[in-house]
């Protein structure tokens, strides 16, 4: 299975970052600057198998994308990234569906989320 991963962030630097971070390890990337960009690509790349998304962005956020992409594609694994790691959000990231949450600093952590869910998903 190709692995093709969804980046939704509104900060280019970010997108650009993770972009470089997941070359090499997966098969093709996407770009989307916010959740209303993102539900677009969705509906029509049906390759996309690995969504990791912001929570705070302009017109639709992390969550609103959450939810519609849960509702929508359930087999999707779909990750939060944030820059506020409290539980609050974790907990409603968890409630929402999301495989994981991940905060932007930890890097490493990222790749991992986001290899486990690619795991999931070949079985």
């Amino acid at each position: 299975m190709k692995k093709t991963l969804l980046i939704v962030d509104d900060e280019l630097a970010i997108r650009k970052l993770l972009e470089a971070v997941f070359e090499g390890l997966v098969d093709h990337m996407y770009v989307a600057e916010n959740g209303n960009i993102a539900k677009e690509m969705l509906k029509e790349h049906k390759e996309i198998n690995c969504v990791i998304s912001d929570i705070s962005m302009p017109e639709c956020d992390g969550f609103m994308l959450l939810e519609d992409s849960k509702a929508k594609y359930p087999e999707i694994p779909f990750i939060i990234l944030s820059a506020y790691g409290d539980s609050n959000n974790m907990k409603k990231a968890n409630s929402l569906g999301a495989f994981g949450f991940v905060n932007k600093t930890e890097w490493d952590q990222v790749v991992k989320v986001v290899e486990s869910a690619y795991n999931i998903v070949d079985d």
